[in-house]
């Protein structure tokens, strides 16, 4: 159990994702994200949100379960709709709703409309996990 291999395994789940470049959380923005970000392409923002840590069962080997959130930030062009961020919404959902990579397990994606900021339209998507 460990946050690195909850890290490892979400990044096993979206690696190859090829409908917008990904900016992970406190990383160097990848080539990719910026020039996407400069031609106001679509692009998305990956943060692990770590939750509660719980003691599962007890006994000579105690299980211990985290949960967390996967948060994404979509953002598209505004004023051109909203079908594309949704459009990447789906993508993300088929990529990492009920998934499990070895002992993380996803549940359901939830999408909630940020709508538009700093020059980009927003929805945030989020997918809880738990670790065990």
């Amino acid at each position: 159990m460990s946050y690195v291999s909850i890290r490892a395994a979400i990044q096993g789940l979206i690696y190859g994702w090829p409908n917008a470049p990904i900016a992970w959380d406190n990383a160097p923005t990848p080539k990719e994200a910026l020039e996407a970000q400069s031609n106001g392409d679509p692009w998305v923002a990956l943060t692990i949100l770590p939750g509660t840590t719980i003691t599962a069962s007890i006994g000579s080997s105690p299980n211990v379960r985290q949960t967390g959130l996967i948060a994404v930030q979509v953002f598209v062009k505004p004023d051109t709709g909203t079908i594309a961020a949704y459009e990447l919404c789906d993508s993300l959902a088929a990529l990492l709703q009920h998934k499990q990579s070895g002992a993380l397990e996803t549940l359901a994606l939830s999408v909630t409309r940020t709508g538009e900021m700093n020059g980009y339209f927003q929805l945030n998507a989020t997918v809880p996990y738990r670790y065990n």
